[in-house]
């Protein structure tokens, strides 16, 4: 089974049907025989999505667990009785009286960049954890800022390069966007094709289907 987890990018926003068109669900129909499960979350933040991973991997195998880092700038709201919201300086869902919290922790309290250091310290321990466990991984961000801003630490080595992929936003430049910036369907189609040409030069879905 392909695990693949991510923000709206991975769940496939502005989609006329996510379930078909996602690329994570494209990469099903080329892998014939290997389960896919998106786990995509439109809103999603990287404390989410470090979280879920380590709750999902720590007591079950994949052939190959896909990380996709979303805006470190978004933070969740845990409530009791409601699915975690993640939220960033831009959300316009909350009522007012919660948009007006929001708006004063960020001016007031948020600090950028701790945020980066949080997502690239998240980053560096998910490899470490993927590769101690022998879990096979492939990472890649929404877009270009992640790559920027950990540029230092892929020099160094902390991040392994090898294994991240460039931004989803650069696989599909080329491609038509919705009016939420979204990738649309030969966006989610660019996507998967990258995925595609990356697994099979480093993994053997094709032929065993397990790992």
């Amino acid at each position: 089974m392909i695990l693949c987890i991510g923000d709206s990018f991975t769940y496939g926003e502005e989609l006329s049907d996510p379930s078909r068109q996602a690329w994570p669900n494209l990469l099903a129909d080329t892998y014939y025989g290997v389960d896919v499960l998106n786990l995509g979350k439109s809103g999603a933040s990287n404390d989410w999505i470090f979280t879920t991973v380590i709750e999902r991997t720590a007591w079950e195998r994949y052939d190959i667990v896909i990380v996709q880092w979303t805006d470190p700038g978004r933070i969740d709201l845990s409530m009791p009785g409601i699915d975690i919201q993640g939220v960033n300086s831009n959300t316009q869902r909350l009522n007012k009286t919660d948009k007006k919290w929001l708006d004063k922790y960020y001016k007031e309290f948020y600090d950028d960049e701790y945020a980066w250091r949080r997502t690239i310290t998240q980053i560096i321990a998910l490899q470490n954890y993927f590769k101690s466990t022998k879990q096979p991984y492939v990472m890649t961000s929404m877009n270009t800022i992640i790559e920027k801003r950990s540029m230092f630490y892929t020099v160094s080595g902390a991040i392994d390069t090898e294994t991240f992929l460039e931004p989803l936003t650069q696989m599909t430049y080329k491609c038509n966007k919705g009016p939420g910036g979204h990738p649309l369907e030969a966006g989610h189609q660019a996507i998967a094709k990258r995925m595609e040409k990356h697994l099979d030069e480093n993994f053997n879905l094709r032929t065993t289907g397990q790992w």
